[in-house]
């Protein structure tokens, strides 16, 4: 089925862009998210790969697919788990991505600063879902869910 999703709409780069190891094809690269694409429907994130290539992807709503629109989907494959925790960050953002090993596989976490409930310092995204919320509480860093 052909997408409907238009991709077309203004780059807007972020100020620190966002990187992080990804697997294309068997072969890890670097993935550069540069910037959001300013559109009224869909979260449009405009990366850079270290292999030269570059896309737009976007999910579809329907099947929680992300789709690029350049059609190879071997890059979106890649960035599927990742992307996804980028949907309500802002381009001024505090982000990190650190890389380690979950159930034997070598994963990306995301920790981003929550602007909603400053009790709860961070948020932790990990294989395209929200897992658990960071406070300080004195000295200690506690990990709570909502």
């Amino acid at each position: 089925m052909e997408s409907l999703i238009n991709f077309t709409g203004q780059l807007k780069r972020y100020n620190h862009p966002r990187e992080f190891k990804c697997f294309v094809n068997g072969k890890e690269l670097t993935a550069t998210v540069v910037g959001k694409v300013d559109h009224p429907l869909y979260h449009i994130f405009r990366v850079q790969f270290s292999d030269g290539f570059e896309d737009d992807f976007t999910y579809e709503d329907e099947e929680s697919k992300l789709e690029g629109e350049k059609k190879e989907p071997q890059y979106a494959y890649g960035i599927q788990n990742d992307l996804i925790a980028l949907f309500m960050s802002r381009r001024d953002m505090e982000i990190y991505v650190l890389r380690t090993e979950i159930a034997e596989k070598e994963t990306n976490v995301w920790v981003l600063e929550d602007d909603y409930n400053k009790d709860l310092l961070y948020e932790v995204h990990y294989n395209g879902d929200y897992r658990f919320h960071m406070a300080l509480e004195g000295e200690n860093w506690i990990g709570k869910t909502l």
